[in-house]
């Protein structure tokens, strides 16, 4: 199912080639500045994520902007273009694929490492790592087993900074899967790039000029949506980028470093934070497509911004889908007596009252002989030989009860194993989260479909 929000903007003619009209004009010459060192034209329909394999949701934001360029270049705009921003400030993973596979246990989750990881090194600082070859009889790669072998030529041929070849053999292997050939053209920009260009430099001097305002104005905007990014030290000691150094882990820029960098110094890179990064994004495009998450955090973004600087960000659409792989729970059950479902409750019983376990005769035997020893005389050589005769009874019967109770014990773990392996089976089977590449061709060709329809239909 694809989502789409915010694309009746596309009617409104301040959005493409007048995008710079209703901003200061300081900023103004920042943006066509930064747009001509990168290559962005006026009209560019933009989306980004972080490097690694995008799942149907990513996908959707891409071909909501390739559709979107294609409109705008039949609307007269002939430089019109789909871009593709990378999260390279970013430290994931980002080299592993995974897929469903099927065992007897139901669907499990299954991984291969396609490229070298740096754990917590962001990706703008990043060397290139081997790419293994990814096999195109992978298990579990039901879907175009041809789609392993154009991932490797893609990943192989792909040129730029590491970010910047994943993002592109992404693009490359969806583009020939999805009916989308525009994918492949997609322009791929690090956001890093943005943040050393004017616009950047511009918006890093306006963050240190008062860094208690611009940390009491960013805390107090986060603070509304505290899963959109951590509040910063009160004493205005770090600010809203990260900082590192080559191959280094990244950490909170602090003012000193910012303004070094200001000056010149390229020791350390400075990156954007996330909330920052689409602040860029928003400015230098024509229109940015943010997904789910993006429109969650972007309140906090908005309320930031405009305190600080005083005036709105542009307008941002939103786009997702929601597809899952045509797979069943896969989880082959063993029958069990209808009785054993409710083992765990009984169990708890059972552990109270073992007898339970033995039968209404077994406990009448007992009550019997209870019976005969308060019926002798007390102190009577018959009352003491009656009450060995019921220790004996209580003994035999423990022992019974503690083997039928072991195996009410065991039932009741099968059966909650049985249930928690089914449940993960479902949850692996209906994950909306694996790579777009593996789902079948048909689910892929209809989500590009209704991308063009939506953008088409926009008014």
């Amino acid at each position: 199912m694809l989502e789409i929000v915010g694309l009746g903007v596309l009617a409104d003619r301040s959005v493409g080639p007048r995008a710079c009209a209703a901003l200061p004009s300081d900023v103004v010459g920042c943006v066509r500045e930064t747009r001509q060192l990168l290559g962005i034209p006026e009209a560019s329909a933009s989306s980004g994520h972080q490097p690694g394999f995008w799942h149907c949701g990513i996908l959707a934001k891409h071909l909501i902007a390739v559709a979107v360029a294609e409109r705008w270049r039949g609307n007269g705009f002939g430089r019109a273009q789909a871009i593709h921003f990378v999260a390279d400030h970013d430290a994931n993973d980002g080299g592993l694929l995974e897929w469903p596979e099927r065992t007897p246990r139901g669907w499990e989750a299954r991984r291969e490492r396609v490229l070298a990881a740096d754990p917590g090194i962001p990706w703008a600082t990043r060397e290139w790592g081997a790419a293994r070859s990814l096999e195109p009889s992978a298990p579990g790669l039901e879907w175009g087993t041809d789609r392993g072998a154009v991932l490797n030529e893609s990943i192989s041929s792909a040129s730029g900074s590491p970010a910047q070849r994943v993002a592109v053999a992404n693009l490359r292997v969806l583009a020939t899967i999805t009916g989308a050939p525009a994918l492949a053209s997609a322009r791929v920009i690090p956001m890093s790039a943005l943040m050393d260009a004017p616009l950047g430099q511009w918006l890093a001097a306006s963050l240190v000029r008062d860094p208690a305002r611009t940390v009491h104005l960013w805390n107090e905007a986060v603070s509304r949506a505290p899963r959109a990014a951590r509040a910063l030290p009160e004493d205005g000691s770090a600010l809203p980028l990260w900082c590192c150094g080559p191959q280094a882990p990244r950490r909170r820029a602090s003012v000193d470093e910012v303004r070094a960098w200001l000056a010149g110094d390229r020791s350390l890179r400075v990156l954007p934070s996330a909330l920052v990064a689409s602040s860029l994004t928003r400015l230098v495009s024509g229109l940015w497509i943010h997904g789910t998450g993006g429109r969650h955090y972007e309140g906090a973004g908005n309320a930031f911004w405009e305190s600080m600087h005083g005036w709105p960000l542009p307008h941002f659409a939103v786009a997702t889908a929601t597809v899952r792989l045509p797979i069943g729970s896969g989880c082959q059950m063993r029958d069990r007596p209808a009785g054993d479902r409710h083992a765990a409750h009984a169990v708890s019983q059972l552990a109270r009252n073992p007898e339970l376990l033995l039968g209404t005769s077994t406990r009448s035997k007992r009550l019997r002989a209870a019976e005969a020893v308060r019926a002798a005389p007390r102190n009577s050589a018959e009352r003491r030989r009656r009450y060995e005769v019921l220790r004996g009874i209580v003994r035999g019967h423990s022992v019974d009860a503690s083997d039928l109770l072991r195996s009410a014990i065991d039932r009741a773990e099968a059966g909650a194993k049985e249930s928690g392996e089914m449940a993960r089976s479902d949850a692996v089977a209906g994950s909306r989260e694996w790579a777009a590449w593996i789902h079948p061709v048909d689910s892929l060709r209809a989500l590009t479909a209704q991308a063009d329809d939506a953008v088409r239909a926009a008014r």
